[in-house]
């Protein structure tokens, strides 16, 4: 577990500010969900008036919670906006910390995207997060408030955050095969692969996989692959689209505690959470986060927002009664501290997602090569396997013993699981050679 940084801001002037709640009217709309609308609404305050607002919506209710200067409410400028998303003000609240920690968590978030993206309990890294297939930077983060200052509570790592792949639904190769050649019109339903559970950004909410599609199916919301793109961006601030600009190969369609069945393009559907990676270096992490923070937070209700330089290590030490009075023991340290661990190389690399889904090979279609004598055999894949493992996998029906093998001295094909990696690979081949030993 990485250590907790504290890093806290300079004062910030909140002695003018307001909190005022709005309503949202009765929307006979029913393409757009009560959550969606509030959420949106919400979104637009923040964008609109960046800088100068903190925004948080109240889904359960339809409301929005919005900080602001009271000079602000009383432009025309806000009163205008606030009248063209027909929003009516319910009254103003006294401003609690909490309503402030809450508006506050929000706004940040909000506007840290698509540098930063929400998943789960976790800020994932980069606008291109997820096509990412490799190691993701990643913070956790809670905002406190105190003698008003912003204190940021970060948790900070590197993660893995695998793709949903066709292995994981366990189907049949050549049920897999026929989808994937098939047309668009192909379709995998629980028939196939039999009870699912996904998770689904980005609150990473565990579903029903009902059924995977080629398009979008009939019934849908979206009637198109650029609107969807655009609700994710206004909800989430998501960047769907690749670097490469092409569309999902599949959708998953996604049923919640027996509702509705929705549809989520391919990244947006995972097996797992995110997976710390052991011994990452928090540090690089943390430095990239606050600097993206402050550039996308110059301003907060008016404020320069600036963090200290140098963050606090919060300090757990076990303290009698007796000593519990204020000042009797320090209860952070200044500065990064000392690693508790030896961290790992991290090496920089950009790797996409392999498109598993873009076609279906047998597994003598795939390339390994193996050399018998050896103390482990190698792979593509980037894993090793015992040499007594990759024997074993032989099925021509000859003996695996090593002195067979060295005096066989032949090329044999290597039967393993069915792959369904692109096409663009040779044969598998096992390559047999003597033991020199």
């Amino acid at each position: 577990m990485q250590d907790q940084l504290v890093f806290i801001s300079h004062p910030l002037d909140l002695s003018t500010m307001v909190c005022l709640m709005y309503k949202l009217p009765q929307s006979k709309d029913s393409s757009y969900s009560p959550f969606t609308q509030t959420t949106l609404r919400c979104r637009q305050l923040i964008f609109e008036f960046g800088g100068h607002v903190l925004a948080n919506p109240i889904t359960d209710t339809s409301s929005i919670l919005v900080i602001c200067l009271a000079s602000l409410q009383a432009s025309t400028v806000f009163c205008s906006k606030v009248d063209k998303l027909q929003l009516s003000l319910c009254g103003k609240i006294p401003i609690s910390t909490s309503l402030l920690e809450d508006t506050m968590s929000y706004t940040l978030r909000a506007r840290l995207a698509p540098a930063w993206n929400k998943v789960g309990d976790w800020l994932l890294g980069g606008r291109q997060f997820l096509h990412q297939g490799d190691r993701i930077p990643a913070v956790q983060v809670k905002v406190h408030m105190a003698d008003n200052r912003v204190e940021l509570a970060i948790t900070a790592n590197t993660v893995m955050f695998p793709l949903l792949q066709p292995d994981d639904l366990g189907l049949e190769f050549d049920i897999m095969k026929q989808f994937i050649e098939g047309d668009s019109s192909s379709c995998l339903n629980v028939e196939h692969f039999g009870a699912q559970s996904v998770l689904v950004l980005p609150r990473l909410t565990k579903g029903k996989l009902v059924s995977v599609t080629k398009q979008l199916p009939e019934g849908s919301k979206f009637s198109q692959w650029s609107a969807m793109k655009r609700y994710w961006k206004n909800m989430y601030g998501y960047r769907l689209e690749g670097e490469e600009g092409m569309e999902p190969l599949v959708y998953y369609n996604v049923s919640f505690w027996g509702g509705s069945v929705l549809t989520y393009p391919e990244w947006t559907v995972r097996r797992s959470s995110p997976r710390p990676v052991p011994r990452s270096d928090p540090r690089p992490v943390l430095d990239l986060f606050i600097r993206e923070l402050q550039e996308s937070n110059k301003l907060v209700c008016g404020n320069t927002f600036m963090l200290e330089e140098k963050p606090l290590m919060p300090l757990v030490d076990a303290v009698r009664p007796s000593e519990a009075g204020v000042g009797s023991r320090a209860c952070a340290m200044v500065g990064w501290g000392q690693p508790r661990m030896l961290y790992r190389a991290e090496e920089q690399r950009k790797r996409s997602h392999q498109q598993l889904w873009a076609s279906c090979q047998d597994g003598g279609d795939d390339s390994l090569s193996v050399t018998v004598g050896a103390s482990k055999l190698s792979n593509d894949s980037g894993y090793s396997t015992d040499l007594s493992q990759a024997a074993s996998c032989m099925t021509t029906g000859k003996t695996s013993n090593l002195s067979q093998a060295a005096s066989c001295q032949t090329e044999e094909k290597l039967s393993v699981k069915p792959s369904f990696r692109p096409s663009t690979q040779a044969a598998v081949v096992l390559k047999v050679t003597p033991n020199q030993s």
